[in-house]
């Protein structure tokens, strides 16, 4: 009986690790998608207090942060094409629903020829804590389910946010994760 079930553990093994082989291979034919962060919960949280200018700060804090990770992507990958989408849209991009992308400004609309790249499963990334017990800040990498990839796959980039001198710009992490990938393509 416990052979049988090694066995069965085995094929199952298998099958995940050419799945997402498959899943980062076929990351130049599809497309990079990434979300941006919208701090609405803390933005409310200044309102409903009635400290607006503290919301309004947070609203342009946000919004520079977005920017700066848009201008990132857009000069340091060069693997796909990238899209963009605000984390409140996040439980429609797990059901498939792309209404909310745009390709570098929110009111862009995405015209015929993206829209058919967008009928494909994207690889997500998101700047914030990966899975597991140590939090630290990184540029995580998950599959169109925003399950966060798994060895041997890259799974994140750390940022070494808080740690001064060696803490990396929104430049660096993405020409590395760009870098990443692109060794796990050509070697793979």
């Amino acid at each position: 009986m416990n052979r049988f079930k090694y066995t069965i553990f085995l094929i199952f093994t298998i099958c995940l690790n050419i799945y997402s082989q498959n899943y980062i291979k076929s990351l130049p034919e599809n497309f990079l998608l990434v979300r941006l962060k919208t701090n609405e919960n803390l933005i409310e949280y200044h309102i409903e207090n009635g400290d607006i200018n503290l919301a309004n700060l947070e609203k342009l804090k946000i919004k520079e942060l977005n920017n700066e990770i848009m201008s990132s992507f857009k000069k340091n990958w060069t693997l796909s094409p990238v899209y963009f989408f605000y984390s409140n849209y996040t439980e429609e991009i797990k059901k498939g629903n792309f209404k909310s992308v745009f390709y570098d400004k929110p009111n862009k609309k995405i015209d015929s020829f993206d829209t058919n790249i967008l009928n494909k499963k994207p690889v997500i990334v998101y700047f914030g804590y990966p899975q597991g017990k140590i939090k630290f800040d990184a540029l995580v990498i998950n599959n169109f389910k925003l399950e966060q990839l798994e060895k041997p796959y890259p799974k994140y980039v750390r940022t070494f946010k808080g740690l001064g001198f060696l803490k990396r710009s929104t430049d660096r992490v993405v020409n590395i994760f760009n870098k990443k990938i692109k060794w796990y393509y050509d070697n793979k």
